[in-house]
């Protein structure tokens, strides 16, 4: 077998729970990030967070995957070894997964939904305290949604690719075997294999790993796990404001709520999205609000939060969040509604 195309090393199995523990939310910091929110520092505060416990885990988790990678381009493996290796993937995104959804959910408990149940005037009081957890619940169980299948997807690349380099391996360890100058044709395999496996080295080199969406062309477009983890933790998070939103309305019978900018971040891309350009623009008796029903929606010819949503506002990277209005407002509203 040629040496240039056989992996050389041991592989042991890793334990990646202790790993990644030092990235294990602390009960010190959850308290510093709800002195924070309650002091007006909301976004200092999820900023905070998402970078020291939610990003540096998916940075690490991304670190130990281009190592599994790199480990499968360097040679063939001996059975044992790739066994081994496939193993460590399968263990890494458990135990990163699992991490990250407890960093979150202890955040979204401890830190930032107190203040969100105050203001929505959601608090202890025992007939409220289903409520709360009911939408803790929705909460919590869409970001497990959203991240089981970030690290579901992440794990099969990564197991598809280095099963498939392994194959690569055999063939070109066979095609290699008598051949004279060998050190042109190991350099030749390897620019080929760059060529036929984009993929599997943007990964390795970029750590571009998860699938964003597949192109008109059939290209498909990968971006890197820690983006994703930074976009579905502050798009849930803020999906406790507007559940807990919608919720208060329907126990006060309310049929409208604003839709306003709750989180000023800088947009990755720049543009704002169309739906909530026009939503923002709109305004009724001076607010740019969304209806809870159809009827009122209607009469009073704006759109309601389900139309809004199926066009993609409070979706993914959406700065933009809903709010009760004013008993003031909701009288004029439904003397308007009367009249209509």
């Amino acid at each position: 077998m040629v040496e240039q195309l056989t992996y050389q090393g041991t592989i042991k199995i890793e334990n990646y729970n202790n790993l990644f523990a030092k990235y294990a939310v602390s009960d010190k910091d959850l308290a510093i990030y709800r002195n924070m929110i309650e002091a007006g520092e909301e976004e200092e505060a999820i900023d905070q967070f998402v970078d020291k416990y939610m990003n540096s885990v998916s940075e690490l988790y991304t670190a130990t995957t281009q190592e599994s990678l790199k480990k499968a381009e360097s040679g063939e493996m001996k059975q044992e070894e790739k066994g081994k290796l496939i193993r460590n993937v399968v263990l890494s995104t458990g135990a990163a997964s699992l991490l990250l959804k407890n960093n979150f959910g202890k955040f979204i408990k401890k830190s930032y939904a107190p203040t969100i149940f105050k203001e929505q005037g959601i608090t202890s009081i025992k007939t409220k305290i289903k409520t709360k957890n009911a939408i803790l619940d929705a909460t919590l169980s869409e970001f497990d949604t959203l991240t089981t299948g970030a690290m579901n997807e992440t794990q099969q690349f990564v197991l598809t690719n280095v099963r498939q380099m392994q194959r690569n391996m055999i063939i070109g360890n066979q095609r290699l075997t008598g051949v004279k100058n060998l050190d042109r044709e190991v350099w030749l395999f390897k620019k080929r294999l760059k060529q036929s496996m984009p993929d599997y080295y943007k990964a390795l080199e970029k750590g571009a790993v998860l699938k964003s969406r597949t192109m008109a062309n059939g290209k498909v477009v990968r971006y890197k796990l820690e983006n994703y983890v930074d976009m579905s933790t502050r798009t849930t998070l803020l999906n406790v404001e507007r559940v807990a939103t919608e919720v208060r309305a329907g126990i006060n019978g309310d049929n409208i709520v604003e839709y306003y900018l709750r989180d000023n971040r800088t947009l990755k891309t720049g543009i704002e999205r169309e739906i909530c350009k026009t939503i923002l623009a709109s305004s009724y008796l001076g607010k740019s609000v969304l209806a809870l029903d159809e009827i009122t929606g209607a009469k009073l010819g704006i759109m309601t939060i389900d139309a809004a949503k199926g066009q993609g506002a409070m979706g993914p990277y959406c700065r933009h969040s809903i709010r009760s209005v004013s008993r003031n407002y909701l009288i004029k509203v439904s003397k308007l509604l009367k009249a209509a």
